[in-house]
């Protein structure tokens, strides 16, 4: 099975990604992004993240997305930048690419790692493509208490729901064989974006045709999600983190 972004998301777009540019620098800065290096973005949508260290640290940045047409929109960007010789945008399955082994110095993927409802073996896939003693570096939001009822029954419609917790992403490194694993709780940058994402959630009340008609939903599953989803943002239920470690 491959990642994909529930139709919730696809409809109203990221719900969730805080910190922008300056965490991009920082999570890049944890693990020694630097000159020459070859870097790999996983889920690297549209190209924002792959442009800026390429950029900005002046490596080799070699994107991959099971979207034809985001590789097609960040293609783009990178000819527009004059860039195509320093970023590589690439339209692959992340569970099965088709690069070497030890080919990356970096493996690295901001907020779209919810996305793959496989995550033990989309880690061991970067393990098996970064370097020896190369680094795998990732923020995602994550949920502290939700009921697992609630969580298995919405989790295939947004990654509000399918989000792990700070430990579980820990030890999804652990068990997929990285060592020096570190976990760095970031809700704080979280808190900025509940405005936001409260506006967003709105919108699914005037979407309820659409969701039904493009989805294996019912009315009262849909409600309920409504429901359960704005109960969770006005406990403010769902975090964010920075996830790293060693091969």
């Amino acid at each position: 099975m491959v990642h994909q972004k529930g139709f919730i998301d696809r409809v109203i777009g990221d719900l969730f990604h805080p910190g922008g540019f300056n965490l991009t620098r920082e999570m890049a800065d944890l693990v020694g992004v630097k000159e020459n290096m070859d870097v790999l973005n996983l889920a690297c949508q549209e190209g924002g993240s792959a442009l800026f260290l390429a950029s900005t640290y002046n490596c080799k940045v070699y994107g991959v997305d099971l979207s034809t047409e985001k590789i097609k929109e960040s293609t783009k960007r990178a000819r527009k930048q004059r860039m195509l010789k320093k970023v590589f945008f690439k339209n692959m399955d992340a569970y099965e690419m088709t690069f070497l082994p030890e080919t990356f110095d970096i493996a690295f993927c901001e907020q779209t790692i919810c996305l793959f409802p496989d995550k033990t073996r989309i880690f061991r896939e970067c393990n098996r493509v970064l370097k020896e003693a190369g680094r795998i570096i990732f923020s995602g939001t994550v949920n502290q208490k939700i009921d697992e009822e609630i969580k298995r029954k919405f989790a295939p419609m947004t990654c509000l729901f399918s989000s792990p917790t700070l430990h579980e992403y820990k030890e999804y490194l652990e068990n997929s064989g990285y060592k020096d694993v570190q976990v760095l709780d970031k809700s704080d940058l979280a808190q900025d974006q509940y405005k936001i994402l409260t506006e967003k959630w709105k919108k699914l009340r005037f979407l309820s045709s659409f969701f039904l008609k493009n989805s294996v939903v019912n009315q009262k599953e849909f409600d309920d999600l409504i429901i359960y989803g704005e109960e969770l943002i006005r406990q403010k239920t769902v975090g964010y983190g920075i996830f790293m470690g060693q091969r």
